[in-house]
């Protein structure tokens, strides 16, 4: 727990989010607390419906996950474009001079670099006029982004600059490959996101819609009126299948929105998530279930 909260700590300033985690959880503890109340309020005093109060506990931690969801969104965001300007870096580093001083390097770096990684060639520059050594202030970077696209162009310039080679035709031909393999990469992310809205949407509105509305449908039959014909089953013993059913219902809306986290979390590489992603839709997707089966 502690090695994720200093990650996600490095996550925050990364995005220019100076209130650390601290900031972070008053923030969403205290919409979350406004979330509580509104919901309890309505469910107890609008609607006079005690299932509606009862979720007022998930909804308290709703804007928890939400704000967590957001500001990752953003830190992926910053290095899509690093990694999107990474090509533009290695032939900056293939038109500079074979014996160029580390320190002239970072610092031609830092002015012609744009965006998210013109910040981290600054924040280089600073610290090696602090007395960092050049791989420390490079290993920083990579440390900061965890993006393989730039660690693998941090990597080859660190290597021409230890061994005084002539890699500018290494550095050509590796943008070249930079730029071909963030297209395929763009359209693989583009059919990826499709498959993974669409799960999340499935697991936490559609399917919770789809059985909420079916549920309420049925629980608004009237059997007794079948029972007094003498037709079929008794009154109690299908109230207890209906039962049995709506609570079926219920573990299948939790089943299916675990296992849509766990595959979307498995499509981004970090199982990490699988938590994360359950906690936002089994509660969206049993409040949905609920708001359709009308309580």
């Amino acid at each position: 727990m502690e090695k994720f909260y200093k990650e996600f700590d490095e996550t925050l300033k990364q995005i220019n989010y100076s209130k650390g985690i601290n900031g972070f959880l008053q923030e969403s503890i205290i919409v979350g607390a406004i979330f509580f109340i509104s919901v309890l309020y309505i469910g107890l005093f609008v609607f006079a419906s005690e299932n509606l109060a009862m979720f007022s506990v998930p909804v308290f931690f709703l804007p928890l996950v939400l704000n967590y969801f957001y500001k990752i969104y953003l830190f992926e965001k910053r290095k899509r474009k690093i990694e999107e300007t990474v090509p533009d870096l290695l032939l900056i580093a293939s038109s500079l001079p074979g014996k160029i001083g580390f320190e002239k390097l970072v610092g031609f770096m830092a002015e012609t670099s744009e965006g998210p990684l013109r910040e981290e060639f600054e924040k280089a520059k600073t610290e090696l006029k602090l007395g960092v050594s050049l791989e420390n202030a490079f290993e920083n970077i990579k440390k900061r982004n965890k993006s393989l696209a730039l660690n693998r162009a941090i990597d080859l310039i660190l290597s021409a600059l230890n061994s005084g080679a002539e890699m500018n035709i290494v550095f050509r031909e590796t943008a070249e490959d930079f730029i071909e393999t963030n297209s395929i990469l763009r359209e693989r992310n583009a059919n990826t996101t499709i498959e993974k809205y669409t799960l999340l949407l499935a697991g936490g509105i559609i399917v919770p819609l789809i059985l909420g509305l079916l549920a309420g449908m049925i629980s608004g039959f009237n059997f007794s009126a079948i029972s007094e014909l003498g037709i079929g089953m008794s009154e109690s013993l299908r109230k207890e299948i209906v039962e049995a059913a709506l609570l079926g219902n219920i573990l299948y809306i939790s089943e299916y929105a675990l296992i849509a986290s766990a595959f979307v979390a498995f499509q981004e590489g970090n199982q990490k998530k699988t938590v994360l992603y359950a906690a936002l839709l089994v509660p969206i997707g049993l409040i949905v279930y609920f708001l359709g089966k009308g309580f």
